[in-house]
């Protein structure tokens, strides 16, 4: 098998390896697009470190006269000017290679002048400046962005430190002709040729440009940012709020106590003891007392669940649980027996050539790892 072949395999594995791994929710109808919209830019939400759960932004919706059920909470970094707003055209339409395969997205900022900058020219430094772009006049041929009323939009920071950028909620916009998905992507103020204001460009969360957010820098280059420290536009259904019930509490709460019970032995909770420096029977004990909204979610199978009780190791508990959950799975349902499970298990990586696997191979090898069956395994992309 050729490099190429090889190289097209693998962006194959890795496209398996994201379906099996995270489910994206349902979002391609959260952002909206007309001419008579509200000039107003998508909010943004810091990752800063915080001790309660992420909030839902509040949000510009598509109709101003129909209010978002959540709360205002929404803020922008003071270190950055704020996102410009996100318009399309015609302009915008052109296909604008970047990286090894990637195009930019056919979007734009909206400038003073009521232009549709697309993302592969140098945007504006007066795109970010909210009070100009809302005086800008209405040109024809030119939409702007808004959310459904149902849905939350916002740019969310991606920190250097998290690799990849989290796939839940990130909001596909288009793909490239082999089907990799792509995404918008926004720097901070101080990116490297950005000319001090934040610029929108296009994030590959698939294929061989994986984790680059690029964007056009102000000489009319093309900047690129790997792996974090710069926005993704992210967006997810609202969902009603929460009401915890005693009863339902009670049975989450047996629930997570079985599972710790089965799935976390002594020698495991004193290394999450270690790491938290906190006792294991206090992480428990707060886990127990939560309502079944908190411990709803503890139970679900979202990555990460921001709470109090992260400081105190329930973060690492809840990795404990899936990782041994899933290898129960594997040995019940005979997984286990793939002669790379143990390596799998001991590394949590596997370097292999990919010219000796076909693809039932390739479907083996992520039931091991995934425990799932065959069916579960419905998405393959060969881009020969």
């Amino acid at each position: 098998m050729s490099p190429a072949a090889t190289a097209r395999r693998v962006c194959s594995l890795t496209l398996l390896a994201s379906v099996l791994c995270f489910t994206p929710k349902p979002s391609a109808h959260c952002l909206l697009w007309g001419a008579d919209f509200p000039l107003t830019p998508l909010p943004t939400e810091a990752s800063a470190a915080s001790s309660s759960p992420e909030p839902s932004p509040s949000l510009p919706s598509a109709s101003p006269s129909s209010p978002s059920s959540s709360p205002a909470s929404s803020t922008t970094p003071p270190d950055d000017s704020p996102p410009p707003v996100l318009c399309r055209s015609h302009s915008c339409a052109a296909a604008s290679p970047v990286g090894e395969g990637s195009f930019h997205l056919p979007l734009g900022a909206l400038a003073p002048s009521g232009e549709c900058i697309p993302l592969a020219a140098p945007m504006p430094a007066a795109a970010a400046d909210a009070a100009a772009v809302r005086a800008a006049p209405r040109l024809g041929g030119v939409e702007v962005a808004a959310r459904a009323a149902e849905c939350d939009v916002w740019w969310r920071e991606v920190s250097e430190d998290v690799i990849p950028p989290v796939p839940e909620l990130v909001l596909p916009l288009g793909a490239t002709p082999h089907g990799s998905r792509l995404v918008l992507c926004r720097t901070r103020a101080e990116a490297e040729g950005g000319g001090g204001v934040p610029r929108m460009g296009t994030l590959a969360v698939e294929g061989p440009d994986f984790g680059k957010c690029f964007f056009t820098r102000e000489d009319g280059g093309t900047g690129v940012i790997e792996g974090g420290n710069f926005h993704v536009l992210q967006a997810r259904p609202q969902e009603p709020e929460c009401i915890d019930v005693p009863a339902e509490a009670e049975r989450l709460r047996r629930q997570l106590l079985q599972r710790v019970e089965a799935y976390v032995p002594p020698a495991v909770r004193r290394e999450i003891e270690a790491v938290a420096e906190v006792p294991f029977d206090d992480l428990l004990a707060g886990a127990s007392s939560l309502g079944s909204c908190d411990l709803s979610q503890i139970l679900s199978a979202a990555r990460f669940v921001p709470h109090e009780l992260n400081a105190k190791g329930l973060h690492g508990l809840r990795a404990v649980l899936a990782e041994e959950m899933a290898h129960a799975r594997a040995v019940a349902r005979g997984y286990d027996a793939h002669p790379l499970y143990a390596t799998w298990r001991r590394d949590g990586i596997l370097r292999l050539n990919m010219d000796d696997l076909d693809d039932a191979a390739i479907h083996k090898l992520l039931q091991a790892p995934a425990a799932l069956g065959r069916s579960a395994i419905v998405v393959i992309r060969h881009f020969s």
